[in-house]
């Protein structure tokens, strides 16, 4: 019965994507055992390129006050490579930050290095998402009833976003806080407020979006 316990311990951490450090919520989590504990590496699974990304985790307590590198993996080489590090507390807790360089997919793990005969252990992979950021605002009321400039209706159930120049139909997914959206590109714009994307009033509340501000986006 003690090893069924400790073999499910595991999976329900990453299930729920709890830190046992703080026994706070993430979106994003990978744990792996580690000789005699695990490392673990916690983060949400959407980032902005050029904004501040945080990661967390702990190792164990026994690799308190080592360097933990933060790596990902570069499909072009096949290799690991570090984008951040930090050093970990005396019980094995550490918080390290990274400014996202390019949109897309990306796999991240984090590596604790040991020394002598011990060899380094890392965390499983975790997947994340990072998008590039522009400002958008959202239109409707008064343009219902109309043709847009790809040729659709527009309406209050209209999912959409204007665009100055991509190709109609062209999928843009967006994110914004904590929400994504895929929607194709059915009209032209934006043409005020020197704003970069201009969703359909449908499609900015399903986003949960009523302003004008910054929002992450990625070509699909």
């Amino acid at each position: 019965m003690r090893t069924l316990r400790r073999s499910i311990l595991p999976l329900l951490v990453l299930a729920l994507g709890t830190n046992p450090s703080d026994a706070a919520a993430a979106d994003g989590s990978g744990g792996a055992e580690a000789g005699d504990g695990r490392v673990m590496l916690f983060t949400a699974p959407q980032g902005l390129v050029g904004r501040r990304k945080l990661f967390t985790g702990t190792v164990p307590r026994r690799d308190g006050g080592r360097v933990v590198a933060i790596e990902r993996y570069d499909e072009l080489s096949r290799q690991w490579s570090p984008i951040t590090s930090a050093t970990t507390t005396d019980k094995g807790a550490f918080e390290a930050g990274w400014k996202a360089d390019r949109p897309g997919p990306a796999r991240v793990r984090a590596r604790v290095q040991r020394t002598g005969a011990r060899t380094s252990a890392a965390a499983p992979e975790v997947n994340i998402t990072l998008y590039s950021a522009q400002k958008a605002t959202w239109y409707g009321p008064g343009f219902y009833g109309n043709e847009t400039a790809c040729g659709q209706t527009m309406s209050k159930t209209l999912l959409g976003v204007a665009h100055k120049t991509l190709r109609c139909g062209t999928k843009v997914e967006f994110l914004y806080r904590g929400r994504t959206l895929t929607v194709p590109v059915v009209d032209r714009g934006p043409y005020a407020n020197h704003a970069y994307w201009d969703l359909t009033s449908a499609a900015a509340e399903r986003l949960g979006f009523s302003g004008a501000e910054t929002i992450g986006f990625l070509r699909r």
